[in-house]
């Protein structure tokens, strides 16, 4: 049922208010698309959730094969939504130090599936960049920590007037958007950036680099200079619910929606990313 929530395996919509993940950030979360019951790239999502609770140093052994069991089980009568799972350290007594053995809290939730209009995959959509900047720190980078305060003062920089905010780091490389992974065509070059500062290792990137590899497009995870976007032939943005959205205007720059662009959104709506393609 939409807007359901379970902790620790049982109905409830209360968290003890000792719990980290509240204090601290001290946590990590996956947002998963359901498709006719199923969540989909479930095994992904779960697997990144399970290194960065390693990163981490969650002491306590995360048992992942009961959250997947109710996942798939929450996720059975949801015809199309986006489900959250959120796991933090758990509750501990005030200071940055944890407990060892400690168990973990986990959350799951289910939330409406936002209706995007049909253009953003088709046409493309309108970003901006971001004045708010990623800091650098190899020790978080790659997972999807609890604590997202750069991207929600990011996104506070804009309305309704753009779709998503491409972030840069200390150094002016991009790195990613708020909410996605950005992918540049570059003299038939697939190029996305590095993600071993800041930034998430999102499982649709991931998805999107093997299917490149398959297709025989030649694929480079490197530094992007914020001028090369402008240099790029085509320009697309991925997440777990937006699937693929083609970048139209940067700041002014018009791309055109390209056949590499289309030919991975096509392999997407294909597969079982159908949903978000």
């Amino acid at each position: 049922m939409l807007g359901a929530h379970w902790i620790n395996g049982e109905p409830a919509d209360c968290l003890t208010i000792a719990d980290r993940g509240l204090h601290y950030g001290d946590g990590v979360f996956e947002t998963i698309a359901i498709h006719h019951g199923h969540p989909l790239l479930l095994d992904a999502h779960l697997d990144r959730m399970r290194t960065g609770c390693e990163q981490l140093r969650f002491d306590a052994r995360l048992d992942l094969s009961s959250i997947r069991r109710q996942a798939k089980e929450s996720a059975r009568a949801v015809n199309k939504g986006v489900m959250k799972i959120i796991i933090t350290r758990g509750a501990g007594a005030r200071g940055y130090r944890y407990a060892a053995g400690k168990s973990p809290t986990c959350i799951i939730g289910l939330y409406p599936w936002p209706e995007f209009p049909n253009s953003r995959h088709i046409e493309g959509v309108d970003v901006c960049v971001c004045a708010s900047r990623l800091g650098h720190q190899p020790l978080l980078s790659g997972i999807k920590h609890l604590n997202r305060l750069e991207q929600v003062m990011a996104r506070g920089e804009w309305t309704d007037e753009y779709e998503e905010g491409l972030m840069l780091d200390q150094e002016g490389c991009v790195v990613a958007g708020t909410m996605s992974n950005i992918f540049l065509l570059l003299a038939d070059t697939l190029v996305t950036p590095m993600i071993d500062r800041c930034g998430v290792r999102g499982v649709v990137r991931h998805q999107v680099l093997r299917m490149a590899l398959e297709f025989g497009i030649e694929v480079n995870e490197r530094r992007v200079r914020s001028d090369e976007m402008f240099q790029a032939q085509e320009v697309f943005l991925t997440n777990s619910v937006i699937g693929i959205w083609p970048i139209k205007n940067l700041q002014r720059h018009r791309f055109s929606v390209g056949p590499i662009t289309k030919r991975l959104r096509e392999a997407m709506r294909e597969t079982h990313l159908a949903i978000i393609a």
